[in-house]
């Protein structure tokens, strides 16, 4: 791709190039109620109300969704992924040798 080329592309999450979008929506008749929990998702994602309905679209078309920490603990459980040692046993032993 020459450079004249990559000027028509963007950075999206410093790992790849993806073409601008040059499409704009309009939602119109949302309630207060959906614009407020919108408003909240966004907040909660360090998102603006434009990121966030970008990644809800994205999400949606693309199968690119984040798992929560509840889903990621139910997919290890259910691959059956173990790991050696217990975490409350590795917590006190850091914090006995904080201790000393």
């Amino acid at each position: 791709m020459t450079t004249l080329a990559k000027s028509a592309y963007w950075f999206r999450n410093a790992s790849k190039l993806e073409p601008v979008m040059g499409v704009n929506f309009s939602i119109k008749n949302v309630s207060e109620e959906m614009a407020d929990d919108l408003r909240a998702m966004a907040a909660r994602n360090h998102r603006s109300v434009q990121g966030e309905l970008m990644a809800m679209l994205e999400e949606r078309l693309r199968g690119t969704r984040k798992l929560s920490a509840l889903e990621a603990a139910q997919e290890v459980r259910r691959l059956g992924i173990r790991s050696e040692g217990r975490s409350a046993d590795i917590v006190r032993e850091l914090r006995d040798l904080d201790a000393r």
